[in-house]
């Protein structure tokens, strides 16, 4: 978290310079490293380490900044497991790092180079008695240049270039037998991604007094590469045997202008891609904000929007949830780009250290690839590489954010009213994301002098599934009894309802945690030295991933068996900074 400056999460009525997405685009900004002296930052905790450093380049004329992060939570399960405290391991590990430098160039630009590295990894450790060795691990390099110069008083260029690279191994093979008289085979799953995206951009801004123009273009070169092998295998019902690589390319263009007329702020704006193979569209973007007051204000947005990905992933199978990363692809040249269209109205209300704001919206989508809905959604694949339909989807509802704040604390309230459906076949249907209502509600206070407790609540409605209503079992015709009469082996066949019909049980979290914060002087610097305790699910809410029908339950409906999600999870550890 050190190295990043903010976030900013833009879910409807995009501006035209904002990117090539359907649904909404999330926008990180790294900080600069400080240019007066070097400085230091870092926690160590129960699961997880970090720790940073920035400071001024040789000569004053730039910064670093560097940053790293490691948990080790497979470590600590392990541990736990091993002493009898705990009755599972979660074997699981990542590891991060960012490296950024600035230089300035002439009078008044700067250049900009980074770089980003992830490494995160699942075994499978023999402690756990699984019949099967799984080794999954998945990772990303990000490398970025960017030029920045201002020319005269009103203008302002930008330039950048940059690579990201993903890739993923998922590995499973049978633990050998040493009695057995036949070596199993090596291995029964082997799938690996790699995806890569190679981009060149430039933007140009012109600011004249009430309005401030902008301009620019985008280049991507992407690769998308997979191979996945199955040899006799129960997961040949998940991860179906392929090979696929592509190599589209997309040039997007915008041109923008931002007017402030008095209490009447106007955007109105236009940008066009085109893909390789898969067409091209205009999406023009127009946007207002009225300030009829200087505590009341009030919004409206409408875009167009295209989109030259998919995701191979079938976001309808239940074992999709654990997909720990997507399967990109262009969209089939057949049916050319994704587009969606939205209207955003807004009102906000602030009057000193309360605000209120409330956005109504809807969206629609069109010529958005899906895979078809499996008869079982049980044995339905994670991955559909082939046979996608083009479906159409929409969503609408109203969001509500609350803050107010005090002198050593604050309170924030989330509420989302959502409705969100999809047509394939024919058959309308909610999809598995939709969650009718949600609400989060997050504070903090003053502790004594220097410390702070925190909480927060998260609640929210079931997701809709697929129910299983009933059950029968197989059947063979006998000639010899003149009719028909069980297998033997019974065999029985779940019968499922309509798609998505019913609501899994409701989302409920309290997370808990206190800081406190202690200042030392060690070698002629202060040291700030911080530590803290938190509870994740401290009531230890059962909350459900997915449910799977047992069809060898009793009576003649299946019984359902829910599969939880995070456990009460305690941590601690101590931050500190210099």
């Amino acid at each position: 978290p050190e190295p990043v400056a903010s976030v900013d999460l833009l879910s409807g009525a995009l501006p035209a310079r904002v990117g090539d997405r359907l649904s909404g685009v999330v926008d990180i900004r790294t900080r600069n490293g400080g240019r007066d002296r070097v400085r230091g930052n870092g926690s160590v905790g129960l699961i997880s380490s970090r720790a940073g450093v920035d400071g001024p380049l040789p000569g004053g004329r730039g910064s670093f900044l560097f940053s790293a992060r490691r948990t080790y939570l497979d470590l600590f399960t392990d541990a736990a497991h091993a002493l009898g405290i705990a009755q599972y391991t979660v074997p699981y590990a990542f590891t991060d790092g960012h490296l950024k430098l600035t230089h300035e160039v002439g009078r008044h630009g700067s250049l900009a180079a980074s770089a980003y590295v992830d490494e995160e990894r699942l075994r499978v450790p023999e402690s756990m008695d699984i019949s099967e060795k799984i080794d999954w691990a998945w990772g990303s390099r990000a490398a970025s240049l960017s030029y920045r110069q201002p020319f005269a008083s009103t203008f302002l260029a930008e330039f950048r270039v940059a690579l990201s690279s993903f890739y993923g191994s998922f590995q499973v093979e049978p633990r050998r037998d040493e009695s057995a008289p036949v070596a199993p085979p090596m291995r029964t799953l082997d799938a690996r991604t790699s995806i890569r995206d190679v981009l060149a951009g430039a933007d140009l801004a012109w600011y004249h007094g009430a309005h401030q123009v902008r301009a620019g273009v985008q280049v991507d070169a992407y690769l998308f590469d997979y191979d996945v092998a199955v040899t006799g295998s129960d997961w040949s019902d998940y991860f179906p045997a392929f090979t696929r690589t592509d190599r589209p390319r997309s040039v997007a263009t915008y041109v923008e202008d931002e007017w402030a007329a008095g209490p009447l702020r106007l955007r109105a704006g236009a940008r066009v891609l085109h893909g390789s193979g898969m067409g091209t569209e205009w999406m023009p973007r127009l946007g207002a904000r009225l300030s009829l007051s200087p505590t009341l204000a009030l919004s409206l947005g409408a875009g167009r929007y295209a989109q030259a990905l998919f995701s191979l992933k079938d976001e309808e199978s239940i074992f999709s949830s654990l997909m720990a990363y997507d399967f990109l692809a262009p969209v089939p040249p057949s049916a050319g780009l994704s587009t969606g269209e939205d209207l955003v109205a807004g009102a906000e209300w602030s009057a000193g250290a309360t605000s209120v704001r409330a956005d109504a919206y809807v969206k629609r989508a069109t010529r958005v690839p899906l895979a078809p809905l499996a008869a079982e959604p049980l044995h339905s694949p994670v991955i559909v590489p082939h046979g996608t339909q083009t479906t159409t989807g929409r969503s609408r509802g109203i969001e509500v954010l609350a803050r107010h704040e005090w002198e050593r604390g604050g309170v924030t309230l989330a509420y989302a009213l959502a409705h969100a459906d999809r047509v394939v076949d024919g058959e309308r249907f909610a999809p598995r994301f939709d969650r009718r209502s949600r609400l989060d509600v997050m504070g903090f206070t003053g502790m004594g002098k220097r410390g702070q407790a925190s909480a927060r609540v998260v609640w929210g409605t079931g997701q809709p599934y697929t129910p299983a209503v009933g059950r029968i079992e197989g059947n063979r015709y006998d000639p010899l009894a003149g009719g028909l009469v069980p297998n033997i082996p019974v065999s029985e066949t779940t019968v499922f309802g309509d798609h998505n019909s019913a609501r899994l049980p409701g989302y409920f979290r309290v997370d808990l945690g206190i800081r406190g914060c202690l200042e030392r002087e060690w070698f002629g610097r202060v040291t700030t030295l911080t530590p803290y305790l938190q509870v994740l699910n401290a009531f230890n809410s059962r909350n459900v991933l997915f449910a799977e029908a047992d069809p060898f339950g009793k009576g003649q409906r299946p019984e359902l068996e829910f599969a939880p999600q995070l456990p009460f999870l305690p941590t601690f550890g101590i931050e500190w900074r210099f």
